[in-house]
């Protein structure tokens, strides 16, 4: 997981938390790619935002929600402007299409996960492990990912820790350094909170 889980970006509407996952080849210093290319050119490359709820809302939050917040992001893409306005239709349906998965759900329940994979060309979305839908289209991949992880992010401080997490990398000392908070439910020195926090 690259940097922490946030919360969504208005106060009134947070409901969730999410992380990204990418393929743990990409960290490798020898070959190792910016955060740019690996996220928002590099379809072949696997990555899932994990989004975990933590606040039950009807359906209807979520297809507006996603919906708004990913258009936006379209003309953030390279190429996007140039293309025709036949070929804009059909790059928003897709964002349509992504968006409208979640309206045959009566409800998403605190707890729920929503994985959101982008490999190939092809945008999968599941739902506490069942896929509910597949799209093709790498605009649309390139544009959900965006909403959270590009200079007009959602949330920019998650975007600034993802990126200097995936700079720095990870090393062992930090990986134990968790654990050990994890174990004795202590609050590392860059959170203000309360004893019993839960990392994992």
């Amino acid at each position: 997981m690259l940097g922490e889980s946030f919360m969504c970006d208005r106060p009134i509407t947070r409901v969730y938390s999410y992380a990204l996952y990418i393929d743990g080849k990409c960290l490798d210093n020898r070959q190792k790619q910016d955060f740019e290319t690996v996220i928002f050119h590099s379809p072949h490359i696997a990555k899932t935002l994990s989004i975990e709820v933590t606040v039950g809302k009807a359906t209807g939050h979520w297809v507006g929600g996603f919906r708004k917040s990913i258009l936006r992001r379209l003309p953030q893409i390279e190429g996007y402007n140039n293309e025709s306005k036949e070929s804009k239709r059909k790059i928003r349906g897709g964002i349509k299409k992504f968006a409208m998965q979640f309206k045959k759900i009566e409800r998403i329940h605190p707890g729920s996960q929503i994985n959101v994979t982008w490999v190939g060309g092809k945008v999968t979305t599941e739902l506490d492990g069942k896929v509910i839908g597949e799209i093709q289209d790498n605009f649309v991949g390139e544009a959900i990912f965006r909403t959270y992880y590009s200079d007009y992010s959602v949330n920019p401080r998650a975007c600034t820790r993802a990126r200097r997490h995936y700079r720095e990398g990870m090393s062992e000392s930090e990986v134990e350094q968790q654990e050990s908070l994890c174990q004795r439910m202590a609050c590392p020195d860059y959170r203000e909170c309360g004893k019993r926090l839960q990392f994992w």
